[in-house]
């Protein structure tokens, strides 16, 4: 069953994703903005009775499928595919049990399903690798148990991923791994993390490595910046990676945008990723 999108419940989608509600008063609820770095006094507004957004901060807002487009930076097509992976669980429901946190985790194994392999192979990505960083995590959301791949943060939290759905549980934060190396790699998502691996025929990168999971980590990033001789950054080929990859060049002097150098035609690491296997295999 599709649900319309209109009956999806933008609170019940944040705080399934990691992202905590501050308060909630007079049918409305805020949120720091998930669109922005920053955010300390929170300027994101959820209209419970009309289920639309908006962010002062920018200025704008709109329903939850222009809120999934701006978040994770996508296509219309790729917005519809998350929408069809929902289940009823996301369901409109009323405003106090909307803040409550939905998702719950069952089970934590290696990978293993077919789904999920086939998932990864789609993308590029050396299954080998994958199974090194990732597992496959079975959880439940009012009574409706899904499975995933997960990527565990520093703080214990998991991003999930599938073919249908995009998503994580809180703690929401980045996750460190180290390196041997004195310089530092910055991927925004775990997905690019392992099309850098699956490029560069490695199972490991030299330098540490910090996977942010979401863009608003900079502000935590930052001050951690100058234990690093150099930093490398596989942002986004878009705004938000242009601005993410401005304010970190700002703050380390010898800063490399490896966008730039290893894949300025391609949205981001991974689509270059699978545009050269493409090739390859024709």
């Amino acid at each position: 069953m599709i649900i319309p999108i209109k009956n999806i419940s933008i609170t019940q989608y944040l705080v399934a994703n990691g992202f905590k509600p501050v308060k909630s008063a007079y049918g409305s609820t805020w949120f720091s903005s998930p669109l922005r770095t920053g955010d300390r006094t929170p300027s994101f507004k959820v209209d419970e009775n009309k289920n639309v957004w908006f962010d002062f901060g920018l200025g704008n807002g709109g329903t939850l499928f222009t809120l999934l487009r701006d978040l994770y930076r996508i296509s219309d097509r790729e917005v519809f595919a998350i929408l069809e992976g929902l289940g009823s669980s996301f369901l409109q429901t009323a405003p106090e049990l909307q803040v409550q946190s939905c998702l719950g985790i069952d089970q934590v194994i290696p990978l293993q399903s077919p789904l999920l392999v086939e998932y990864l192979t789609s993308r590029a990505i050396n299954l080998n690798y994958a199974r090194r960083y990732l597992s496959q995590i079975h959880y439940t959301i009012r009574n409706t148990r899904y499975f995933a791949l997960g990527f565990q943060n520093d703080k214990g939290g998991w991003e999930l991923r599938n073919r249908n759905w995009k998503g994580s549980n809180s703690p929401k934060y980045f996750r460190t791994i180290p390196g041997k190396e004195p310089g530092l790699n910055v991927f925004e998502g775990f997905m690019d993390f392992l099309s850098a691996l699956s490029h560069f025929r490695s199972p490991v990168l030299n330098n540490t490595t910090i996977v942010l999971n979401s863009v608003s980590f900079i502000k935590d990033l930052i001050p951690l910046l100058n234990s690093y001789m150099q930093v490398n950054l596989f942002f986004d080929n878009d705004t938000a990676g242009e601005e993410a990859s401005r304010m970190i060049i700002q703050s380390h002097s010898n800063t490399k945008n490896q966008a730039n150098e290893l894949y300025p035609n391609y949205k981001d690491f991974n689509d270059m990723l699978k545009a050269t296997k493409s090739i390859l295999t024709h």
